[in-house]
């Protein structure tokens, strides 16, 4: 079973009667419209999922119809698929504001799936745009960063800077210097020294 609306607008009570039929035993809920103001008034009491549209009816036409559809906002975006018997008819669609042209008399399979393309189109565009104003699906950037996992420093072999000696420890070497050099006879003072006298000499 499909889900959706489908508006059925055509001014030949036989066509109205079997899309209606068709459409209906695929599971769509279908309205129906003789011309354009009938078709205004079904949408606006209830807006299709696609719109199946005779070109050429009495009163206000097909093209009046889209021109006055597409100049509602809540409305621009309804795929309309044009219904004609005229074969081969080139048609700027972009133009006169339709999805795509189905010819008379109809392939029922190739209707089928055109309706069921525009109606899947339709659907998704929704669910995107209802997951875009959800707010639930939008966290803050403060809330963002927290729920992201921190990442752990690189171990790095970083140059261990060599301790600076302590005051105590520098007196206690300079110190030991100073009485080093107490405890050694200087240079000078074994140069200054008198030298001994030779016994023999000083007899001579």
């Amino acid at each position: 079973m499909k889900e959706g609306r489908v508006l059925v607008v055509d001014d030949e009570p036989m066509v109205r009667d079997t899309l209606g039929q068709v459409l209906t035993d695929e599971g769509y809920v279908v309205d129906v419209a003789v011309d354009g103001q009938q078709a205004l008034d079904r949408v606006q009491t209830a807006k299709p999922n696609v719109i199946l549209l005779d070109l050429m009816m009495p009163g206000m036409n097909g093209r009046q119809f889209l021109q006055q559809l597409r100049g509602n906002p809540d409305y621009a975006s309804v795929p309309v698929l044009i219904m004609t018997a005229v074969h081969g008819m080139s048609v700027n669609l972009a133009t006169i504001g339709a999805s795509e042209v189905v010819e008379k008399p109809f392939n029922v399979d190739d209707l089928l799936n055109k309706v069921a393309l525009r109606r899947l189109s339709v659907t998704r565009r929704r669910q995107d745009l209802d997951e875009r104003a959800d707010p639930a699906d939008h966290r803050s950037p403060r809330s963002y960063v927290r729920a992201r996992p921190r990442r752990r420093p690189r171990d790095r072999a970083r140059p261990r800077a060599a301790a600076a000696p302590r005051p105590r420890a520098i007196r206690a070497r300079v110190h030991r210097r100073v009485d080093d050099a107490r405890a050694r006879p200087s240079v000078a003072a074994r140069s200054c020294a008198p030298a001994a006298r030779d016994p023999r000499r000083s007899a001579r």
